[in-house]
């Protein structure tokens, strides 16, 4: 009865620890096709082709490489320029998905049964039946499938303080002809698809490099759908004690699995495994701890950004409200005042008005932003002429810091959303008036593209260094008060501006002048009309 026992908890502890070591194989896999997708995300939109063919015959990872367009369908490469027997099959491989008979979807494995053809010319509008099981990708262990999401969360937050203004989707698409597996890694800006289609073999070759050393006691077959074993490692001595463990390595590969055979030997290892499942409990468990000593540490730097903004909001309200009460108490009980000094007040009372609007204003944006509740009115407006209105109200503020206004360009006619523009400049010009009035210079320079305008304000002041660069666009983030000697602000105003132009569409950059004279802030907008 003991020994029984004793070979119960041995074959349960071999069998986790081997569920272990398949799902470090999987995480391997996952992790390759993660390289794959992020050297994808990261190429400019305007060197696409390029990219693409340099990886098709620099990477030997990748086997075929293409751009599709809901528009205009295949446009890389274009099926009348084949030139090979492999793109050949390529096309006609994925012919529903090119043809658009199936949407770009995530996570979903699709199966297609090609029906004889008596033709052998390039026609990829033969019929195929096919079928697509969804939501294959999700039957994972949890940790794995964390591990996973949060590398694919790191990604597209890289991607996104890269990216021009398109929202991106990714993902991969297991593809069977019978059960043949092909693997097909695409990203989505807008109306455009392009991916690579992953070179099978290699693929497998650097899974293999992955299999840890399983002693002299078990043995691993890697086996495909057909049941055909593609790599075998480990040894084994045949005895009463073999036995068989098998496990599945979708989703990282659909219908593939490790079939594992192992010998127990309650004796000699025993006690192994029982360490190996303490090490583990106590890896899981400084694991919780460490993510536990995280998480309060966000919270408590949460709280503390809370309280800095509740009291910056404050003493940014209390400023320009303190010196409208005195300049407007002034007003009221001196008589003797000449002319200019009443001028001279009135206009300080004004431009605290219009600092106080600008500040209330951002904080009522920020909250409507948190909460996606912010609505846009779009209308058709000359820019040039907009923007020379809106310097013409700026003027006295300008004049103030002794800073000449320039506006250069072309007319540009454009549908966007009138007054998120206003605010936008107001607060850019705002803030050369605080940062870079030493240069004495604003410029406004519009620029017209084939399908987007390109707004850049630009200053002659000290300009950024490039670690603030990085971070201007945060929330609540300001400059070092030693390298600005200004007032710190509440470090909402270039946050909301980036929000705001990106739920049109649109977006901001910033980036310091070549000539080292200052540094320009460009807004990037979407089609003219």
């Amino acid at each position: 009865m003991e020994e029984s026992y004793l070979f119960q908890q041995e074959k349960e502890n071999k069998e986790k620890e081997l569920q272990i070591l398949c799902d470090q194989v999987k995480l391997f896999a996952e992790d390759r096709r993660s390289e794959v997708l992020y050297s994808l995300e990261v190429i400019p939109e305007d060197k696409l082709q390029e990219n693409l063919e340099q990886l098709e015959q620099n990477s030997p990872m990748i086997r075929n490489a293409f751009i599709w367009s809901a528009y205009q369908g295949l446009v890389y490469p274009k099926i009348s320029e084949v030139s090979s027997d492999e793109q050949y099959a390529f096309f006609k491989r994925y012919s529903p998905l090119l043809e658009g008979k199936i949407p770009w979807q995530k996570n979903n494995e699709i199966h297609v049964e090609k029906q004889n053809s008596q033709s052998d010319d390039l026609d990829l509008g033969y019929e195929n039946s096919y079928r697509i099981i969804e939501n294959t990708l999700d039957s994972v262990s949890q940790n794995f499938k964390s591990n996973y999401e949060f590398k694919q969360r790191a990604i597209e937050q890289r991607q996104l303080q890269q990216s021009r203004n398109i929202p991106i989707k990714s993902g991969w698409i297991p593809w069977f002809e019978g059960n043949r597996l092909y693997q097909l890694i695409w990203i989505q800006r807008g109306n455009l698809v392009y991916g690579v289609e992953l070179e099978q073999m290699n693929f497998i070759a650097t899974l293999i490099s992955s299999f840890p050393d399983l002693g002299p006691h078990t043995q691993c077959n890697l086996v495909n759908g057909n049941n055909d074993i593609y790599h075998q490692a480990g040894q084994l001595e045949n005895s009463k004690n073999t036995l068989d463990y098998n496990c599945s390595l979708a989703p990282a590969l659909p219908h593939w699995e490790m079939q594992f055979k192992y010998n127990i030997n309650h004796y000699n290892h025993l006690m192994l495994s029982t360490y190996f499942i303490i090490a583990l409990l106590l890896i899981f468990i400084l694991g919780g701890i460490f993510l536990l000593i995280i998480h309060s540490r966000k919270s408590f730097m949460d709280a503390q950004q809370k309280s800095d903004f509740v009291s910056n909001v404050s003493h940014e309200l209390k400023t320009p409200l303190t010196s409208i009460r005195m300049y407007a108490e002034l007003l009221e009980k001196q008589n003797k005042l000449t002319d200019e000094k009443k001028q001279k007040y009135v206009g300080i009372i004004i431009n605290e008005s219009q600092r106080l609007t600008r500040l209330v204003n951002n904080v009522l944006n920020f909250s409507r932003l948190d909460r996606g509740k912010h609505k846009y009115n779009f209308q058709v407006v000359e820019l040039n002429a907009f923007i020379k209105t809106i310097l013409d109200g700026q003027q006295m503020i300008l004049e103030k810091h002794n800073i000449i206004a320039q506006i250069e360009g072309p007319s540009c006619f454009v549908k966007t959303d009138t007054d998120v523009i206003e605010q936008i400049l107001i607060n850019l010009i705002d803030n050369v008036c605080k940062y870079a009035s030493v240069g004495k210079t604003l410029e406004i320079i519009l620029i017209k593209q084939k399908d987007e305008v390109r707004i850049k304000v630009c200053d002659k002041g000290p300009g950024l260094p490039a670690k603030n660069i990085l971070k201007i666009f945060n929330q609540f983030y300001q400059l070092d008060a030693k390298l600005t000697n200004k007032p710190e602000g509440v470090g909402l105003g270039l946050s909301i501006c980036k929000q705001l132009l990106l739920g049109m569409q649109c977006d901001i950059i910033c980036y310091n002048r070549t000539d080292s004279s200052g540094c320009c802030f460009e807004i990037i907008l979407g089609d003219q009309k």
